[in-house]
């Protein structure tokens, strides 16, 4: 029996697609505590809240405006986050039946699985199997597959694009882009920037393959069903903040204030400050460290070197203009976890890796030290990943832990039926990164034992309205 034998490479794709899934889920459970740590986070699972009641969004008229948390929007007495509804929507299915936690983990393996058949119908099994293995073991992959951040979805939704993309280019159905089209609708009601660096190539790539068949009209199948995605998004959004938009928030202020332009330089000119301040830091320390530095280099080399499908230039691109794109933000995001911003373009570079893998092993009159340098690349890899993910869960562990050992010094100090101030700039500890007090600055509902305020002036307003609740200042530590 060989490694390629269909049924032994089946086996061995359900235990390590089990394995990933288990390990993730208790990286979830036992490591970040099932708990959203950063507001993103928190915001999805907030929505994820109010969708499981069967509503939209919270009335909060009526109520001070000292208890809106970061990221989520009050508009007309509604109450509802600014990201978009798509991986709430997921999420809201996990919330219903009692393991949120568990969503993500399944998304990350469901992606393994289409990259895993992405990989194989180019490549074959062997390489697929391999470049699964190495994405799964990847900190950035499991630290967003154990996490409450969209990207898991986004990720998984570019895999199944370029699956969907690659199938259609071998059979020529036209339900695969049926099937394409409501996927990048979907993307868009994700992460709409992320929607944007994966559409574009992609369609240039399907008009080239429509061109060359000499049927034009088969994109249709693609735009009537991303059509439709997108009206009821824009219709969703106008429903919550009364204005057609892929934001549900005025595009002229709040989110799109992070891709800003300073009024005293030119575009230009920051564009390539945001570049030697942020992309270096991004795909130095925050990519390359978290692939294990081999990865990118696999994928160079098979960018430049696999002849046998144009495909690998969408791979490039969507990671190309997610660089691009994402270098308008004049921060590094939040790289909790990795690159998060780049993140969608995950799987791409994978396949790129896969590439890479093969055109080492096809190498003439060196075949024997080609699969050697492959086994040496491989082990390595795993080596350099099994290192850094020990480092970062004992990093991780520390931060939930801190904030753990926070949340209940505050019910120790603070009674119920409190405000609690708790001021953005204070952190917990010098040694724990990303997380100021403002993290827990939550007020789920509206209707806890303990609501939480900014700052001392805003206690006021809301004792107007929770008259039996009282001012409670959590002691400040040095920042």
């Amino acid at each position: 029996m060989t490694f390629d034998d269909n049924k032994t490479a089946n086996a061995i794709l359900i235990a390590m697609l089990l394995m990933a899934f288990t390990a993730y889920s208790l990286i979830s459970y036992c490591v970040f505590d099932n708990y959203p740590m950063s507001m993103d986070e928190y915001n999805y699972w907030y929505q994820a809240q109010i969708f499981a009641s069967g509503k939209t969004h919270l009335s909060v008229e009526g109520l001070p405006g000292a208890l809106k948390e970061g990221y989520m929007i009050w508009a007309d007495g509604k109450a509802f986050t600014k990201y978009g509804p798509g991986f709430s929507l997921i999420l809201s299915l996990g919330v219903m039946v009692g393991v949120p936690g568990l969503v993500n983990p399944f998304l990350a393996a469901l992606t393994l699985l289409f990259l895993f058949l992405l990989v194989r119908s180019f490549v074959g099994t062997r390489y697929g199997l391999i470049v699964l293995l190495l994405a799964a073991t990847s900190p950035s992959f499991w630290g967003y597959a154990a996490s409450y951040f969209a990207h898991s979805l986004s990720l998984f939704l570019s895999t199944l694009s370029f699956y969907l993309i690659r199938q259609f280019e071998l059979s020529k159905s036209p339900r695969l882009l049926i099937l394409l089209g409501f996927t990048f609708g979907y993307a868009i009601v994700t992460r709409a920037a992320d929607a944007f660096c994966l559409i574009v190539p992609c369609a240039i790539y399907l008009l080239i393959l429509s061109r060359r068949a000499g049927s034009m009209r088969q994109l249709a199948y693609v735009i009537v069903p991303l059509a439709l995605m997108g009206m009821v998004f824009a219709s969703y959004n106008y429903y919550l903040s009364g204005h057609f938009s892929f934001f549900a928030y005025d595009a002229g202020s709040s989110e799109a204030g992070r891709f800003t332009v300073n009024k005293k330089k030119t575009s230009g000119n920051q564009y390539l400050e945001n570049a030697q301040k942020f992309m270096s830091v991004q795909l130095g320390k925050y990519f390359s460290k978290y692939t294990g530095y081999v990865l990118p280099v696999l994928a160079i080399l098979g960018l430049l070197f696999f002849k046998e499908s144009r495909s690998k230039w969408v791979f490039f691109a969507q990671f190309f203009l997610l660089v691009a794109i994402y270098n308008f933000v004049s921060n590094s995001g939040w790289p909790a976890y990795g690159a998060r911003y780049y993140y969608a373009g995950f799987s791409g570079v994978m396949a790129l890796v896969g590439f890479g893998l093969f055109w080492l092993a096809s190498l003439p009159r060196k075949r024997f030290l080609s699969r050697y340098l492959i086994f040496t690349v491989i082990i390595s890899t795993l080596g350099i990943h099994l290192y850094l993910s020990h480092l970062r869960l004992k990093e991780y562990r520390a931060r939930f832990v801190h904030l753990k050992n926070v949340v209940v010094d505050i019910e120790r100090v603070c009674p119920e039926k409190s405000i609690v101030v708790l001021e953005p700039v204070t952190k917990y500890s010098p040694n724990i990164q990303f997380m100021p007090y403002g993290e827990l600055r939550r007020n789920p509902f509206y209707n806890g034992s303990r609501l939480y305020v900014r700052t001392r002036d805003q206690v006021p307003n809301v004792k107007k309205h929770f008259p039996d609740y009282q001012e409670c200042g959590f002691p400040r530590e040095s920042s």
